[in-house]
């Protein structure tokens, strides 16, 4: 059976999109395609992040981001929320609120979760269903 395409979201800020990167190719969501491609994965990449959002229009961005059918997503948001004094607690609640709502319509059975790092380094776990049974770990260092 043919493996199908790994398909990457990317959610979040002007940073998310990005903005100030010298070239298409150095945005987050190329960088971290082409680590994954380098690993051996097919990559579909699809950035749907906005500049100027702050935490509060991440659930928007997900709901809106439905068609892609992600498996894996990653969110870049914070910058704006710091600008404009959006206390941690909300923050974090919108954060909360947009991973779950990408979570739930994800359209496939099998999700990735992504933990990362200000420094740079990410790490992709595999989740099946309630029980984590099987998992994978990639570490990146972008």
């Amino acid at each position: 059976m043919p493996r199908s395409a790994l398909r990457l979201l990317v959610l979040g800020d002007s940073i998310a999109h990005g903005t100030g990167a010298r070239s298409p190719e150095d945005t987050l969501g190329p960088r971290l395609a082409a680590a994954l491609t380098a690993d051996g994965f097919d990559v579909d990449l699809h950035v749907r992040a906005v500049p100027g959002a702050v935490s509060a229009g991440l659930p928007r961005q997900a709901r809106t981001s439905a068609d892609v059918g992600a498996d894996l997503a990653l969110v870049v948001i914070g910058a704006n929320d710091l600008t404009r004094l959006v206390p941690p607690g909300r923050a974090a609640a919108s954060l909360d609120e947009a991973l779950q709502t990408w979570y739930l319509l994800c359209s496939r059975a099998e999700g990735l979760r992504v933990r990362g790092s200000w420094g740079g380094s990410i790490s992709i776990s595999q989740r099946r269903g309630e029980a984590q049974n099987g998992s994978m770990t990639l570490e990146l260092n972008l």
